[in-house]
């Protein structure tokens, strides 16, 4: 299992979720998300929980201290919601008690053989799951600044650098998990919806980005210091300030067969 150290850094740098993939998530859900007695367990490793959770009952479940306890401030405001702290492949959840299941780029850390019989068992008869991925992707728009960046980890911290690497992905070559979650024999067919989409950065935002890879912040501290200024002279020089970052959200979405 990873584990991130998490906090307000990671909330801060994360990318979320475009508003488009959440709300044609729930028109894909259809009756799944009923209303103001529906009971939904989110699945959360980001201190975020759906968007605007008035009226529903909400279990979240979260493996982090400290991303816990920042969905908790972040949600305070809503009694109905109730978070965790837990590895979800081993914490009791009740049984057929909640319509939807939701992970958020987490699902894939998780051991199939345990998670989808659990989120199965967890669901009404006629509940759902959806799995969210947000990915990195190639955009026309990265103007080359990730193969560059190759050179600056090769040179300021060549212990993280990985000399395979050969850029983002296109969006057609991310993994499509839909067998995975037909193979697990508890849900009917799969919905498979993606979004692409593109998200600007200056130097400091870019580098609040880096501060959420565990990979960086297994950095010591020096190493961290070169590479991160060797990164924003980069943008700041070579790329006006401004870099574009690619990204892919897919949605899947089955009913509990």
């Amino acid at each position: 299992m990873h584990v991130r150290p998490g906090g307000p850094a990671l909330r801060r740098g994360k990318a979320g979720l475009p508003g488009r993939a959440v709300r044609r998530s729930r028109l894909a859900l259809g009756r799944a998300v009923r209303g103001p007695n529906t009971r939904n367990r989110v699945r959360d490793r980001s201190g975020d929980a759906p968007a605007r959770p008035q009226g529903y009952e909400i279990l979240c479940v979260e493996l982090g201290g400290n991303l816990a306890a920042v969905a908790r401030q972040n949600l305070a405001g809503y009694p109905r919601v109730k978070i965790l702290t837990g590895d979800f492949e081993k914490i009791r959840l009740p049984t057929e008690a909640f319509d939807l299941v939701v992970s958020a780029t987490a699902f894939h850390w998780l051991d199939p053989r345990i998670a989808y019989p659990k989120a199965a068992r967890a669901l009404r008869r006629t509940g759902a799951i959806a799995l969210f991925w947000n990915e990195h992707v190639h955009s026309e728009a990265d103007d080359g600044f990730f193969e560059a960046a190759q050179r600056v980890y090769e040179r300021e911290a060549p212990e993280s650098w990985d000399d395979s690497y050969a850029g983002p992905p296109r969006p057609e070559d991310l993994q499509d998990r839909t067998k995975e979650i037909e193979d697990s024999g508890l849900f009917g067919s799969v919905s498979r919806r993606s979004f692409r989409w593109d998200q600007a950065y200056d130097a400091a935002g870019y580098l609040r980005v880096l501060d959420t890879y565990s990979g960086h912040l297994d950095l010591d501290e020096e190493a961290r210091k070169r590479l991160y200024g060797g990164i924003s002279r980069l943008i700041e020089d070579e790329h006006g300030g401004r870099i574009v970052k690619g990204y892919q959200t897919t949605l899947y979405v089955a009913r509990k067969k």
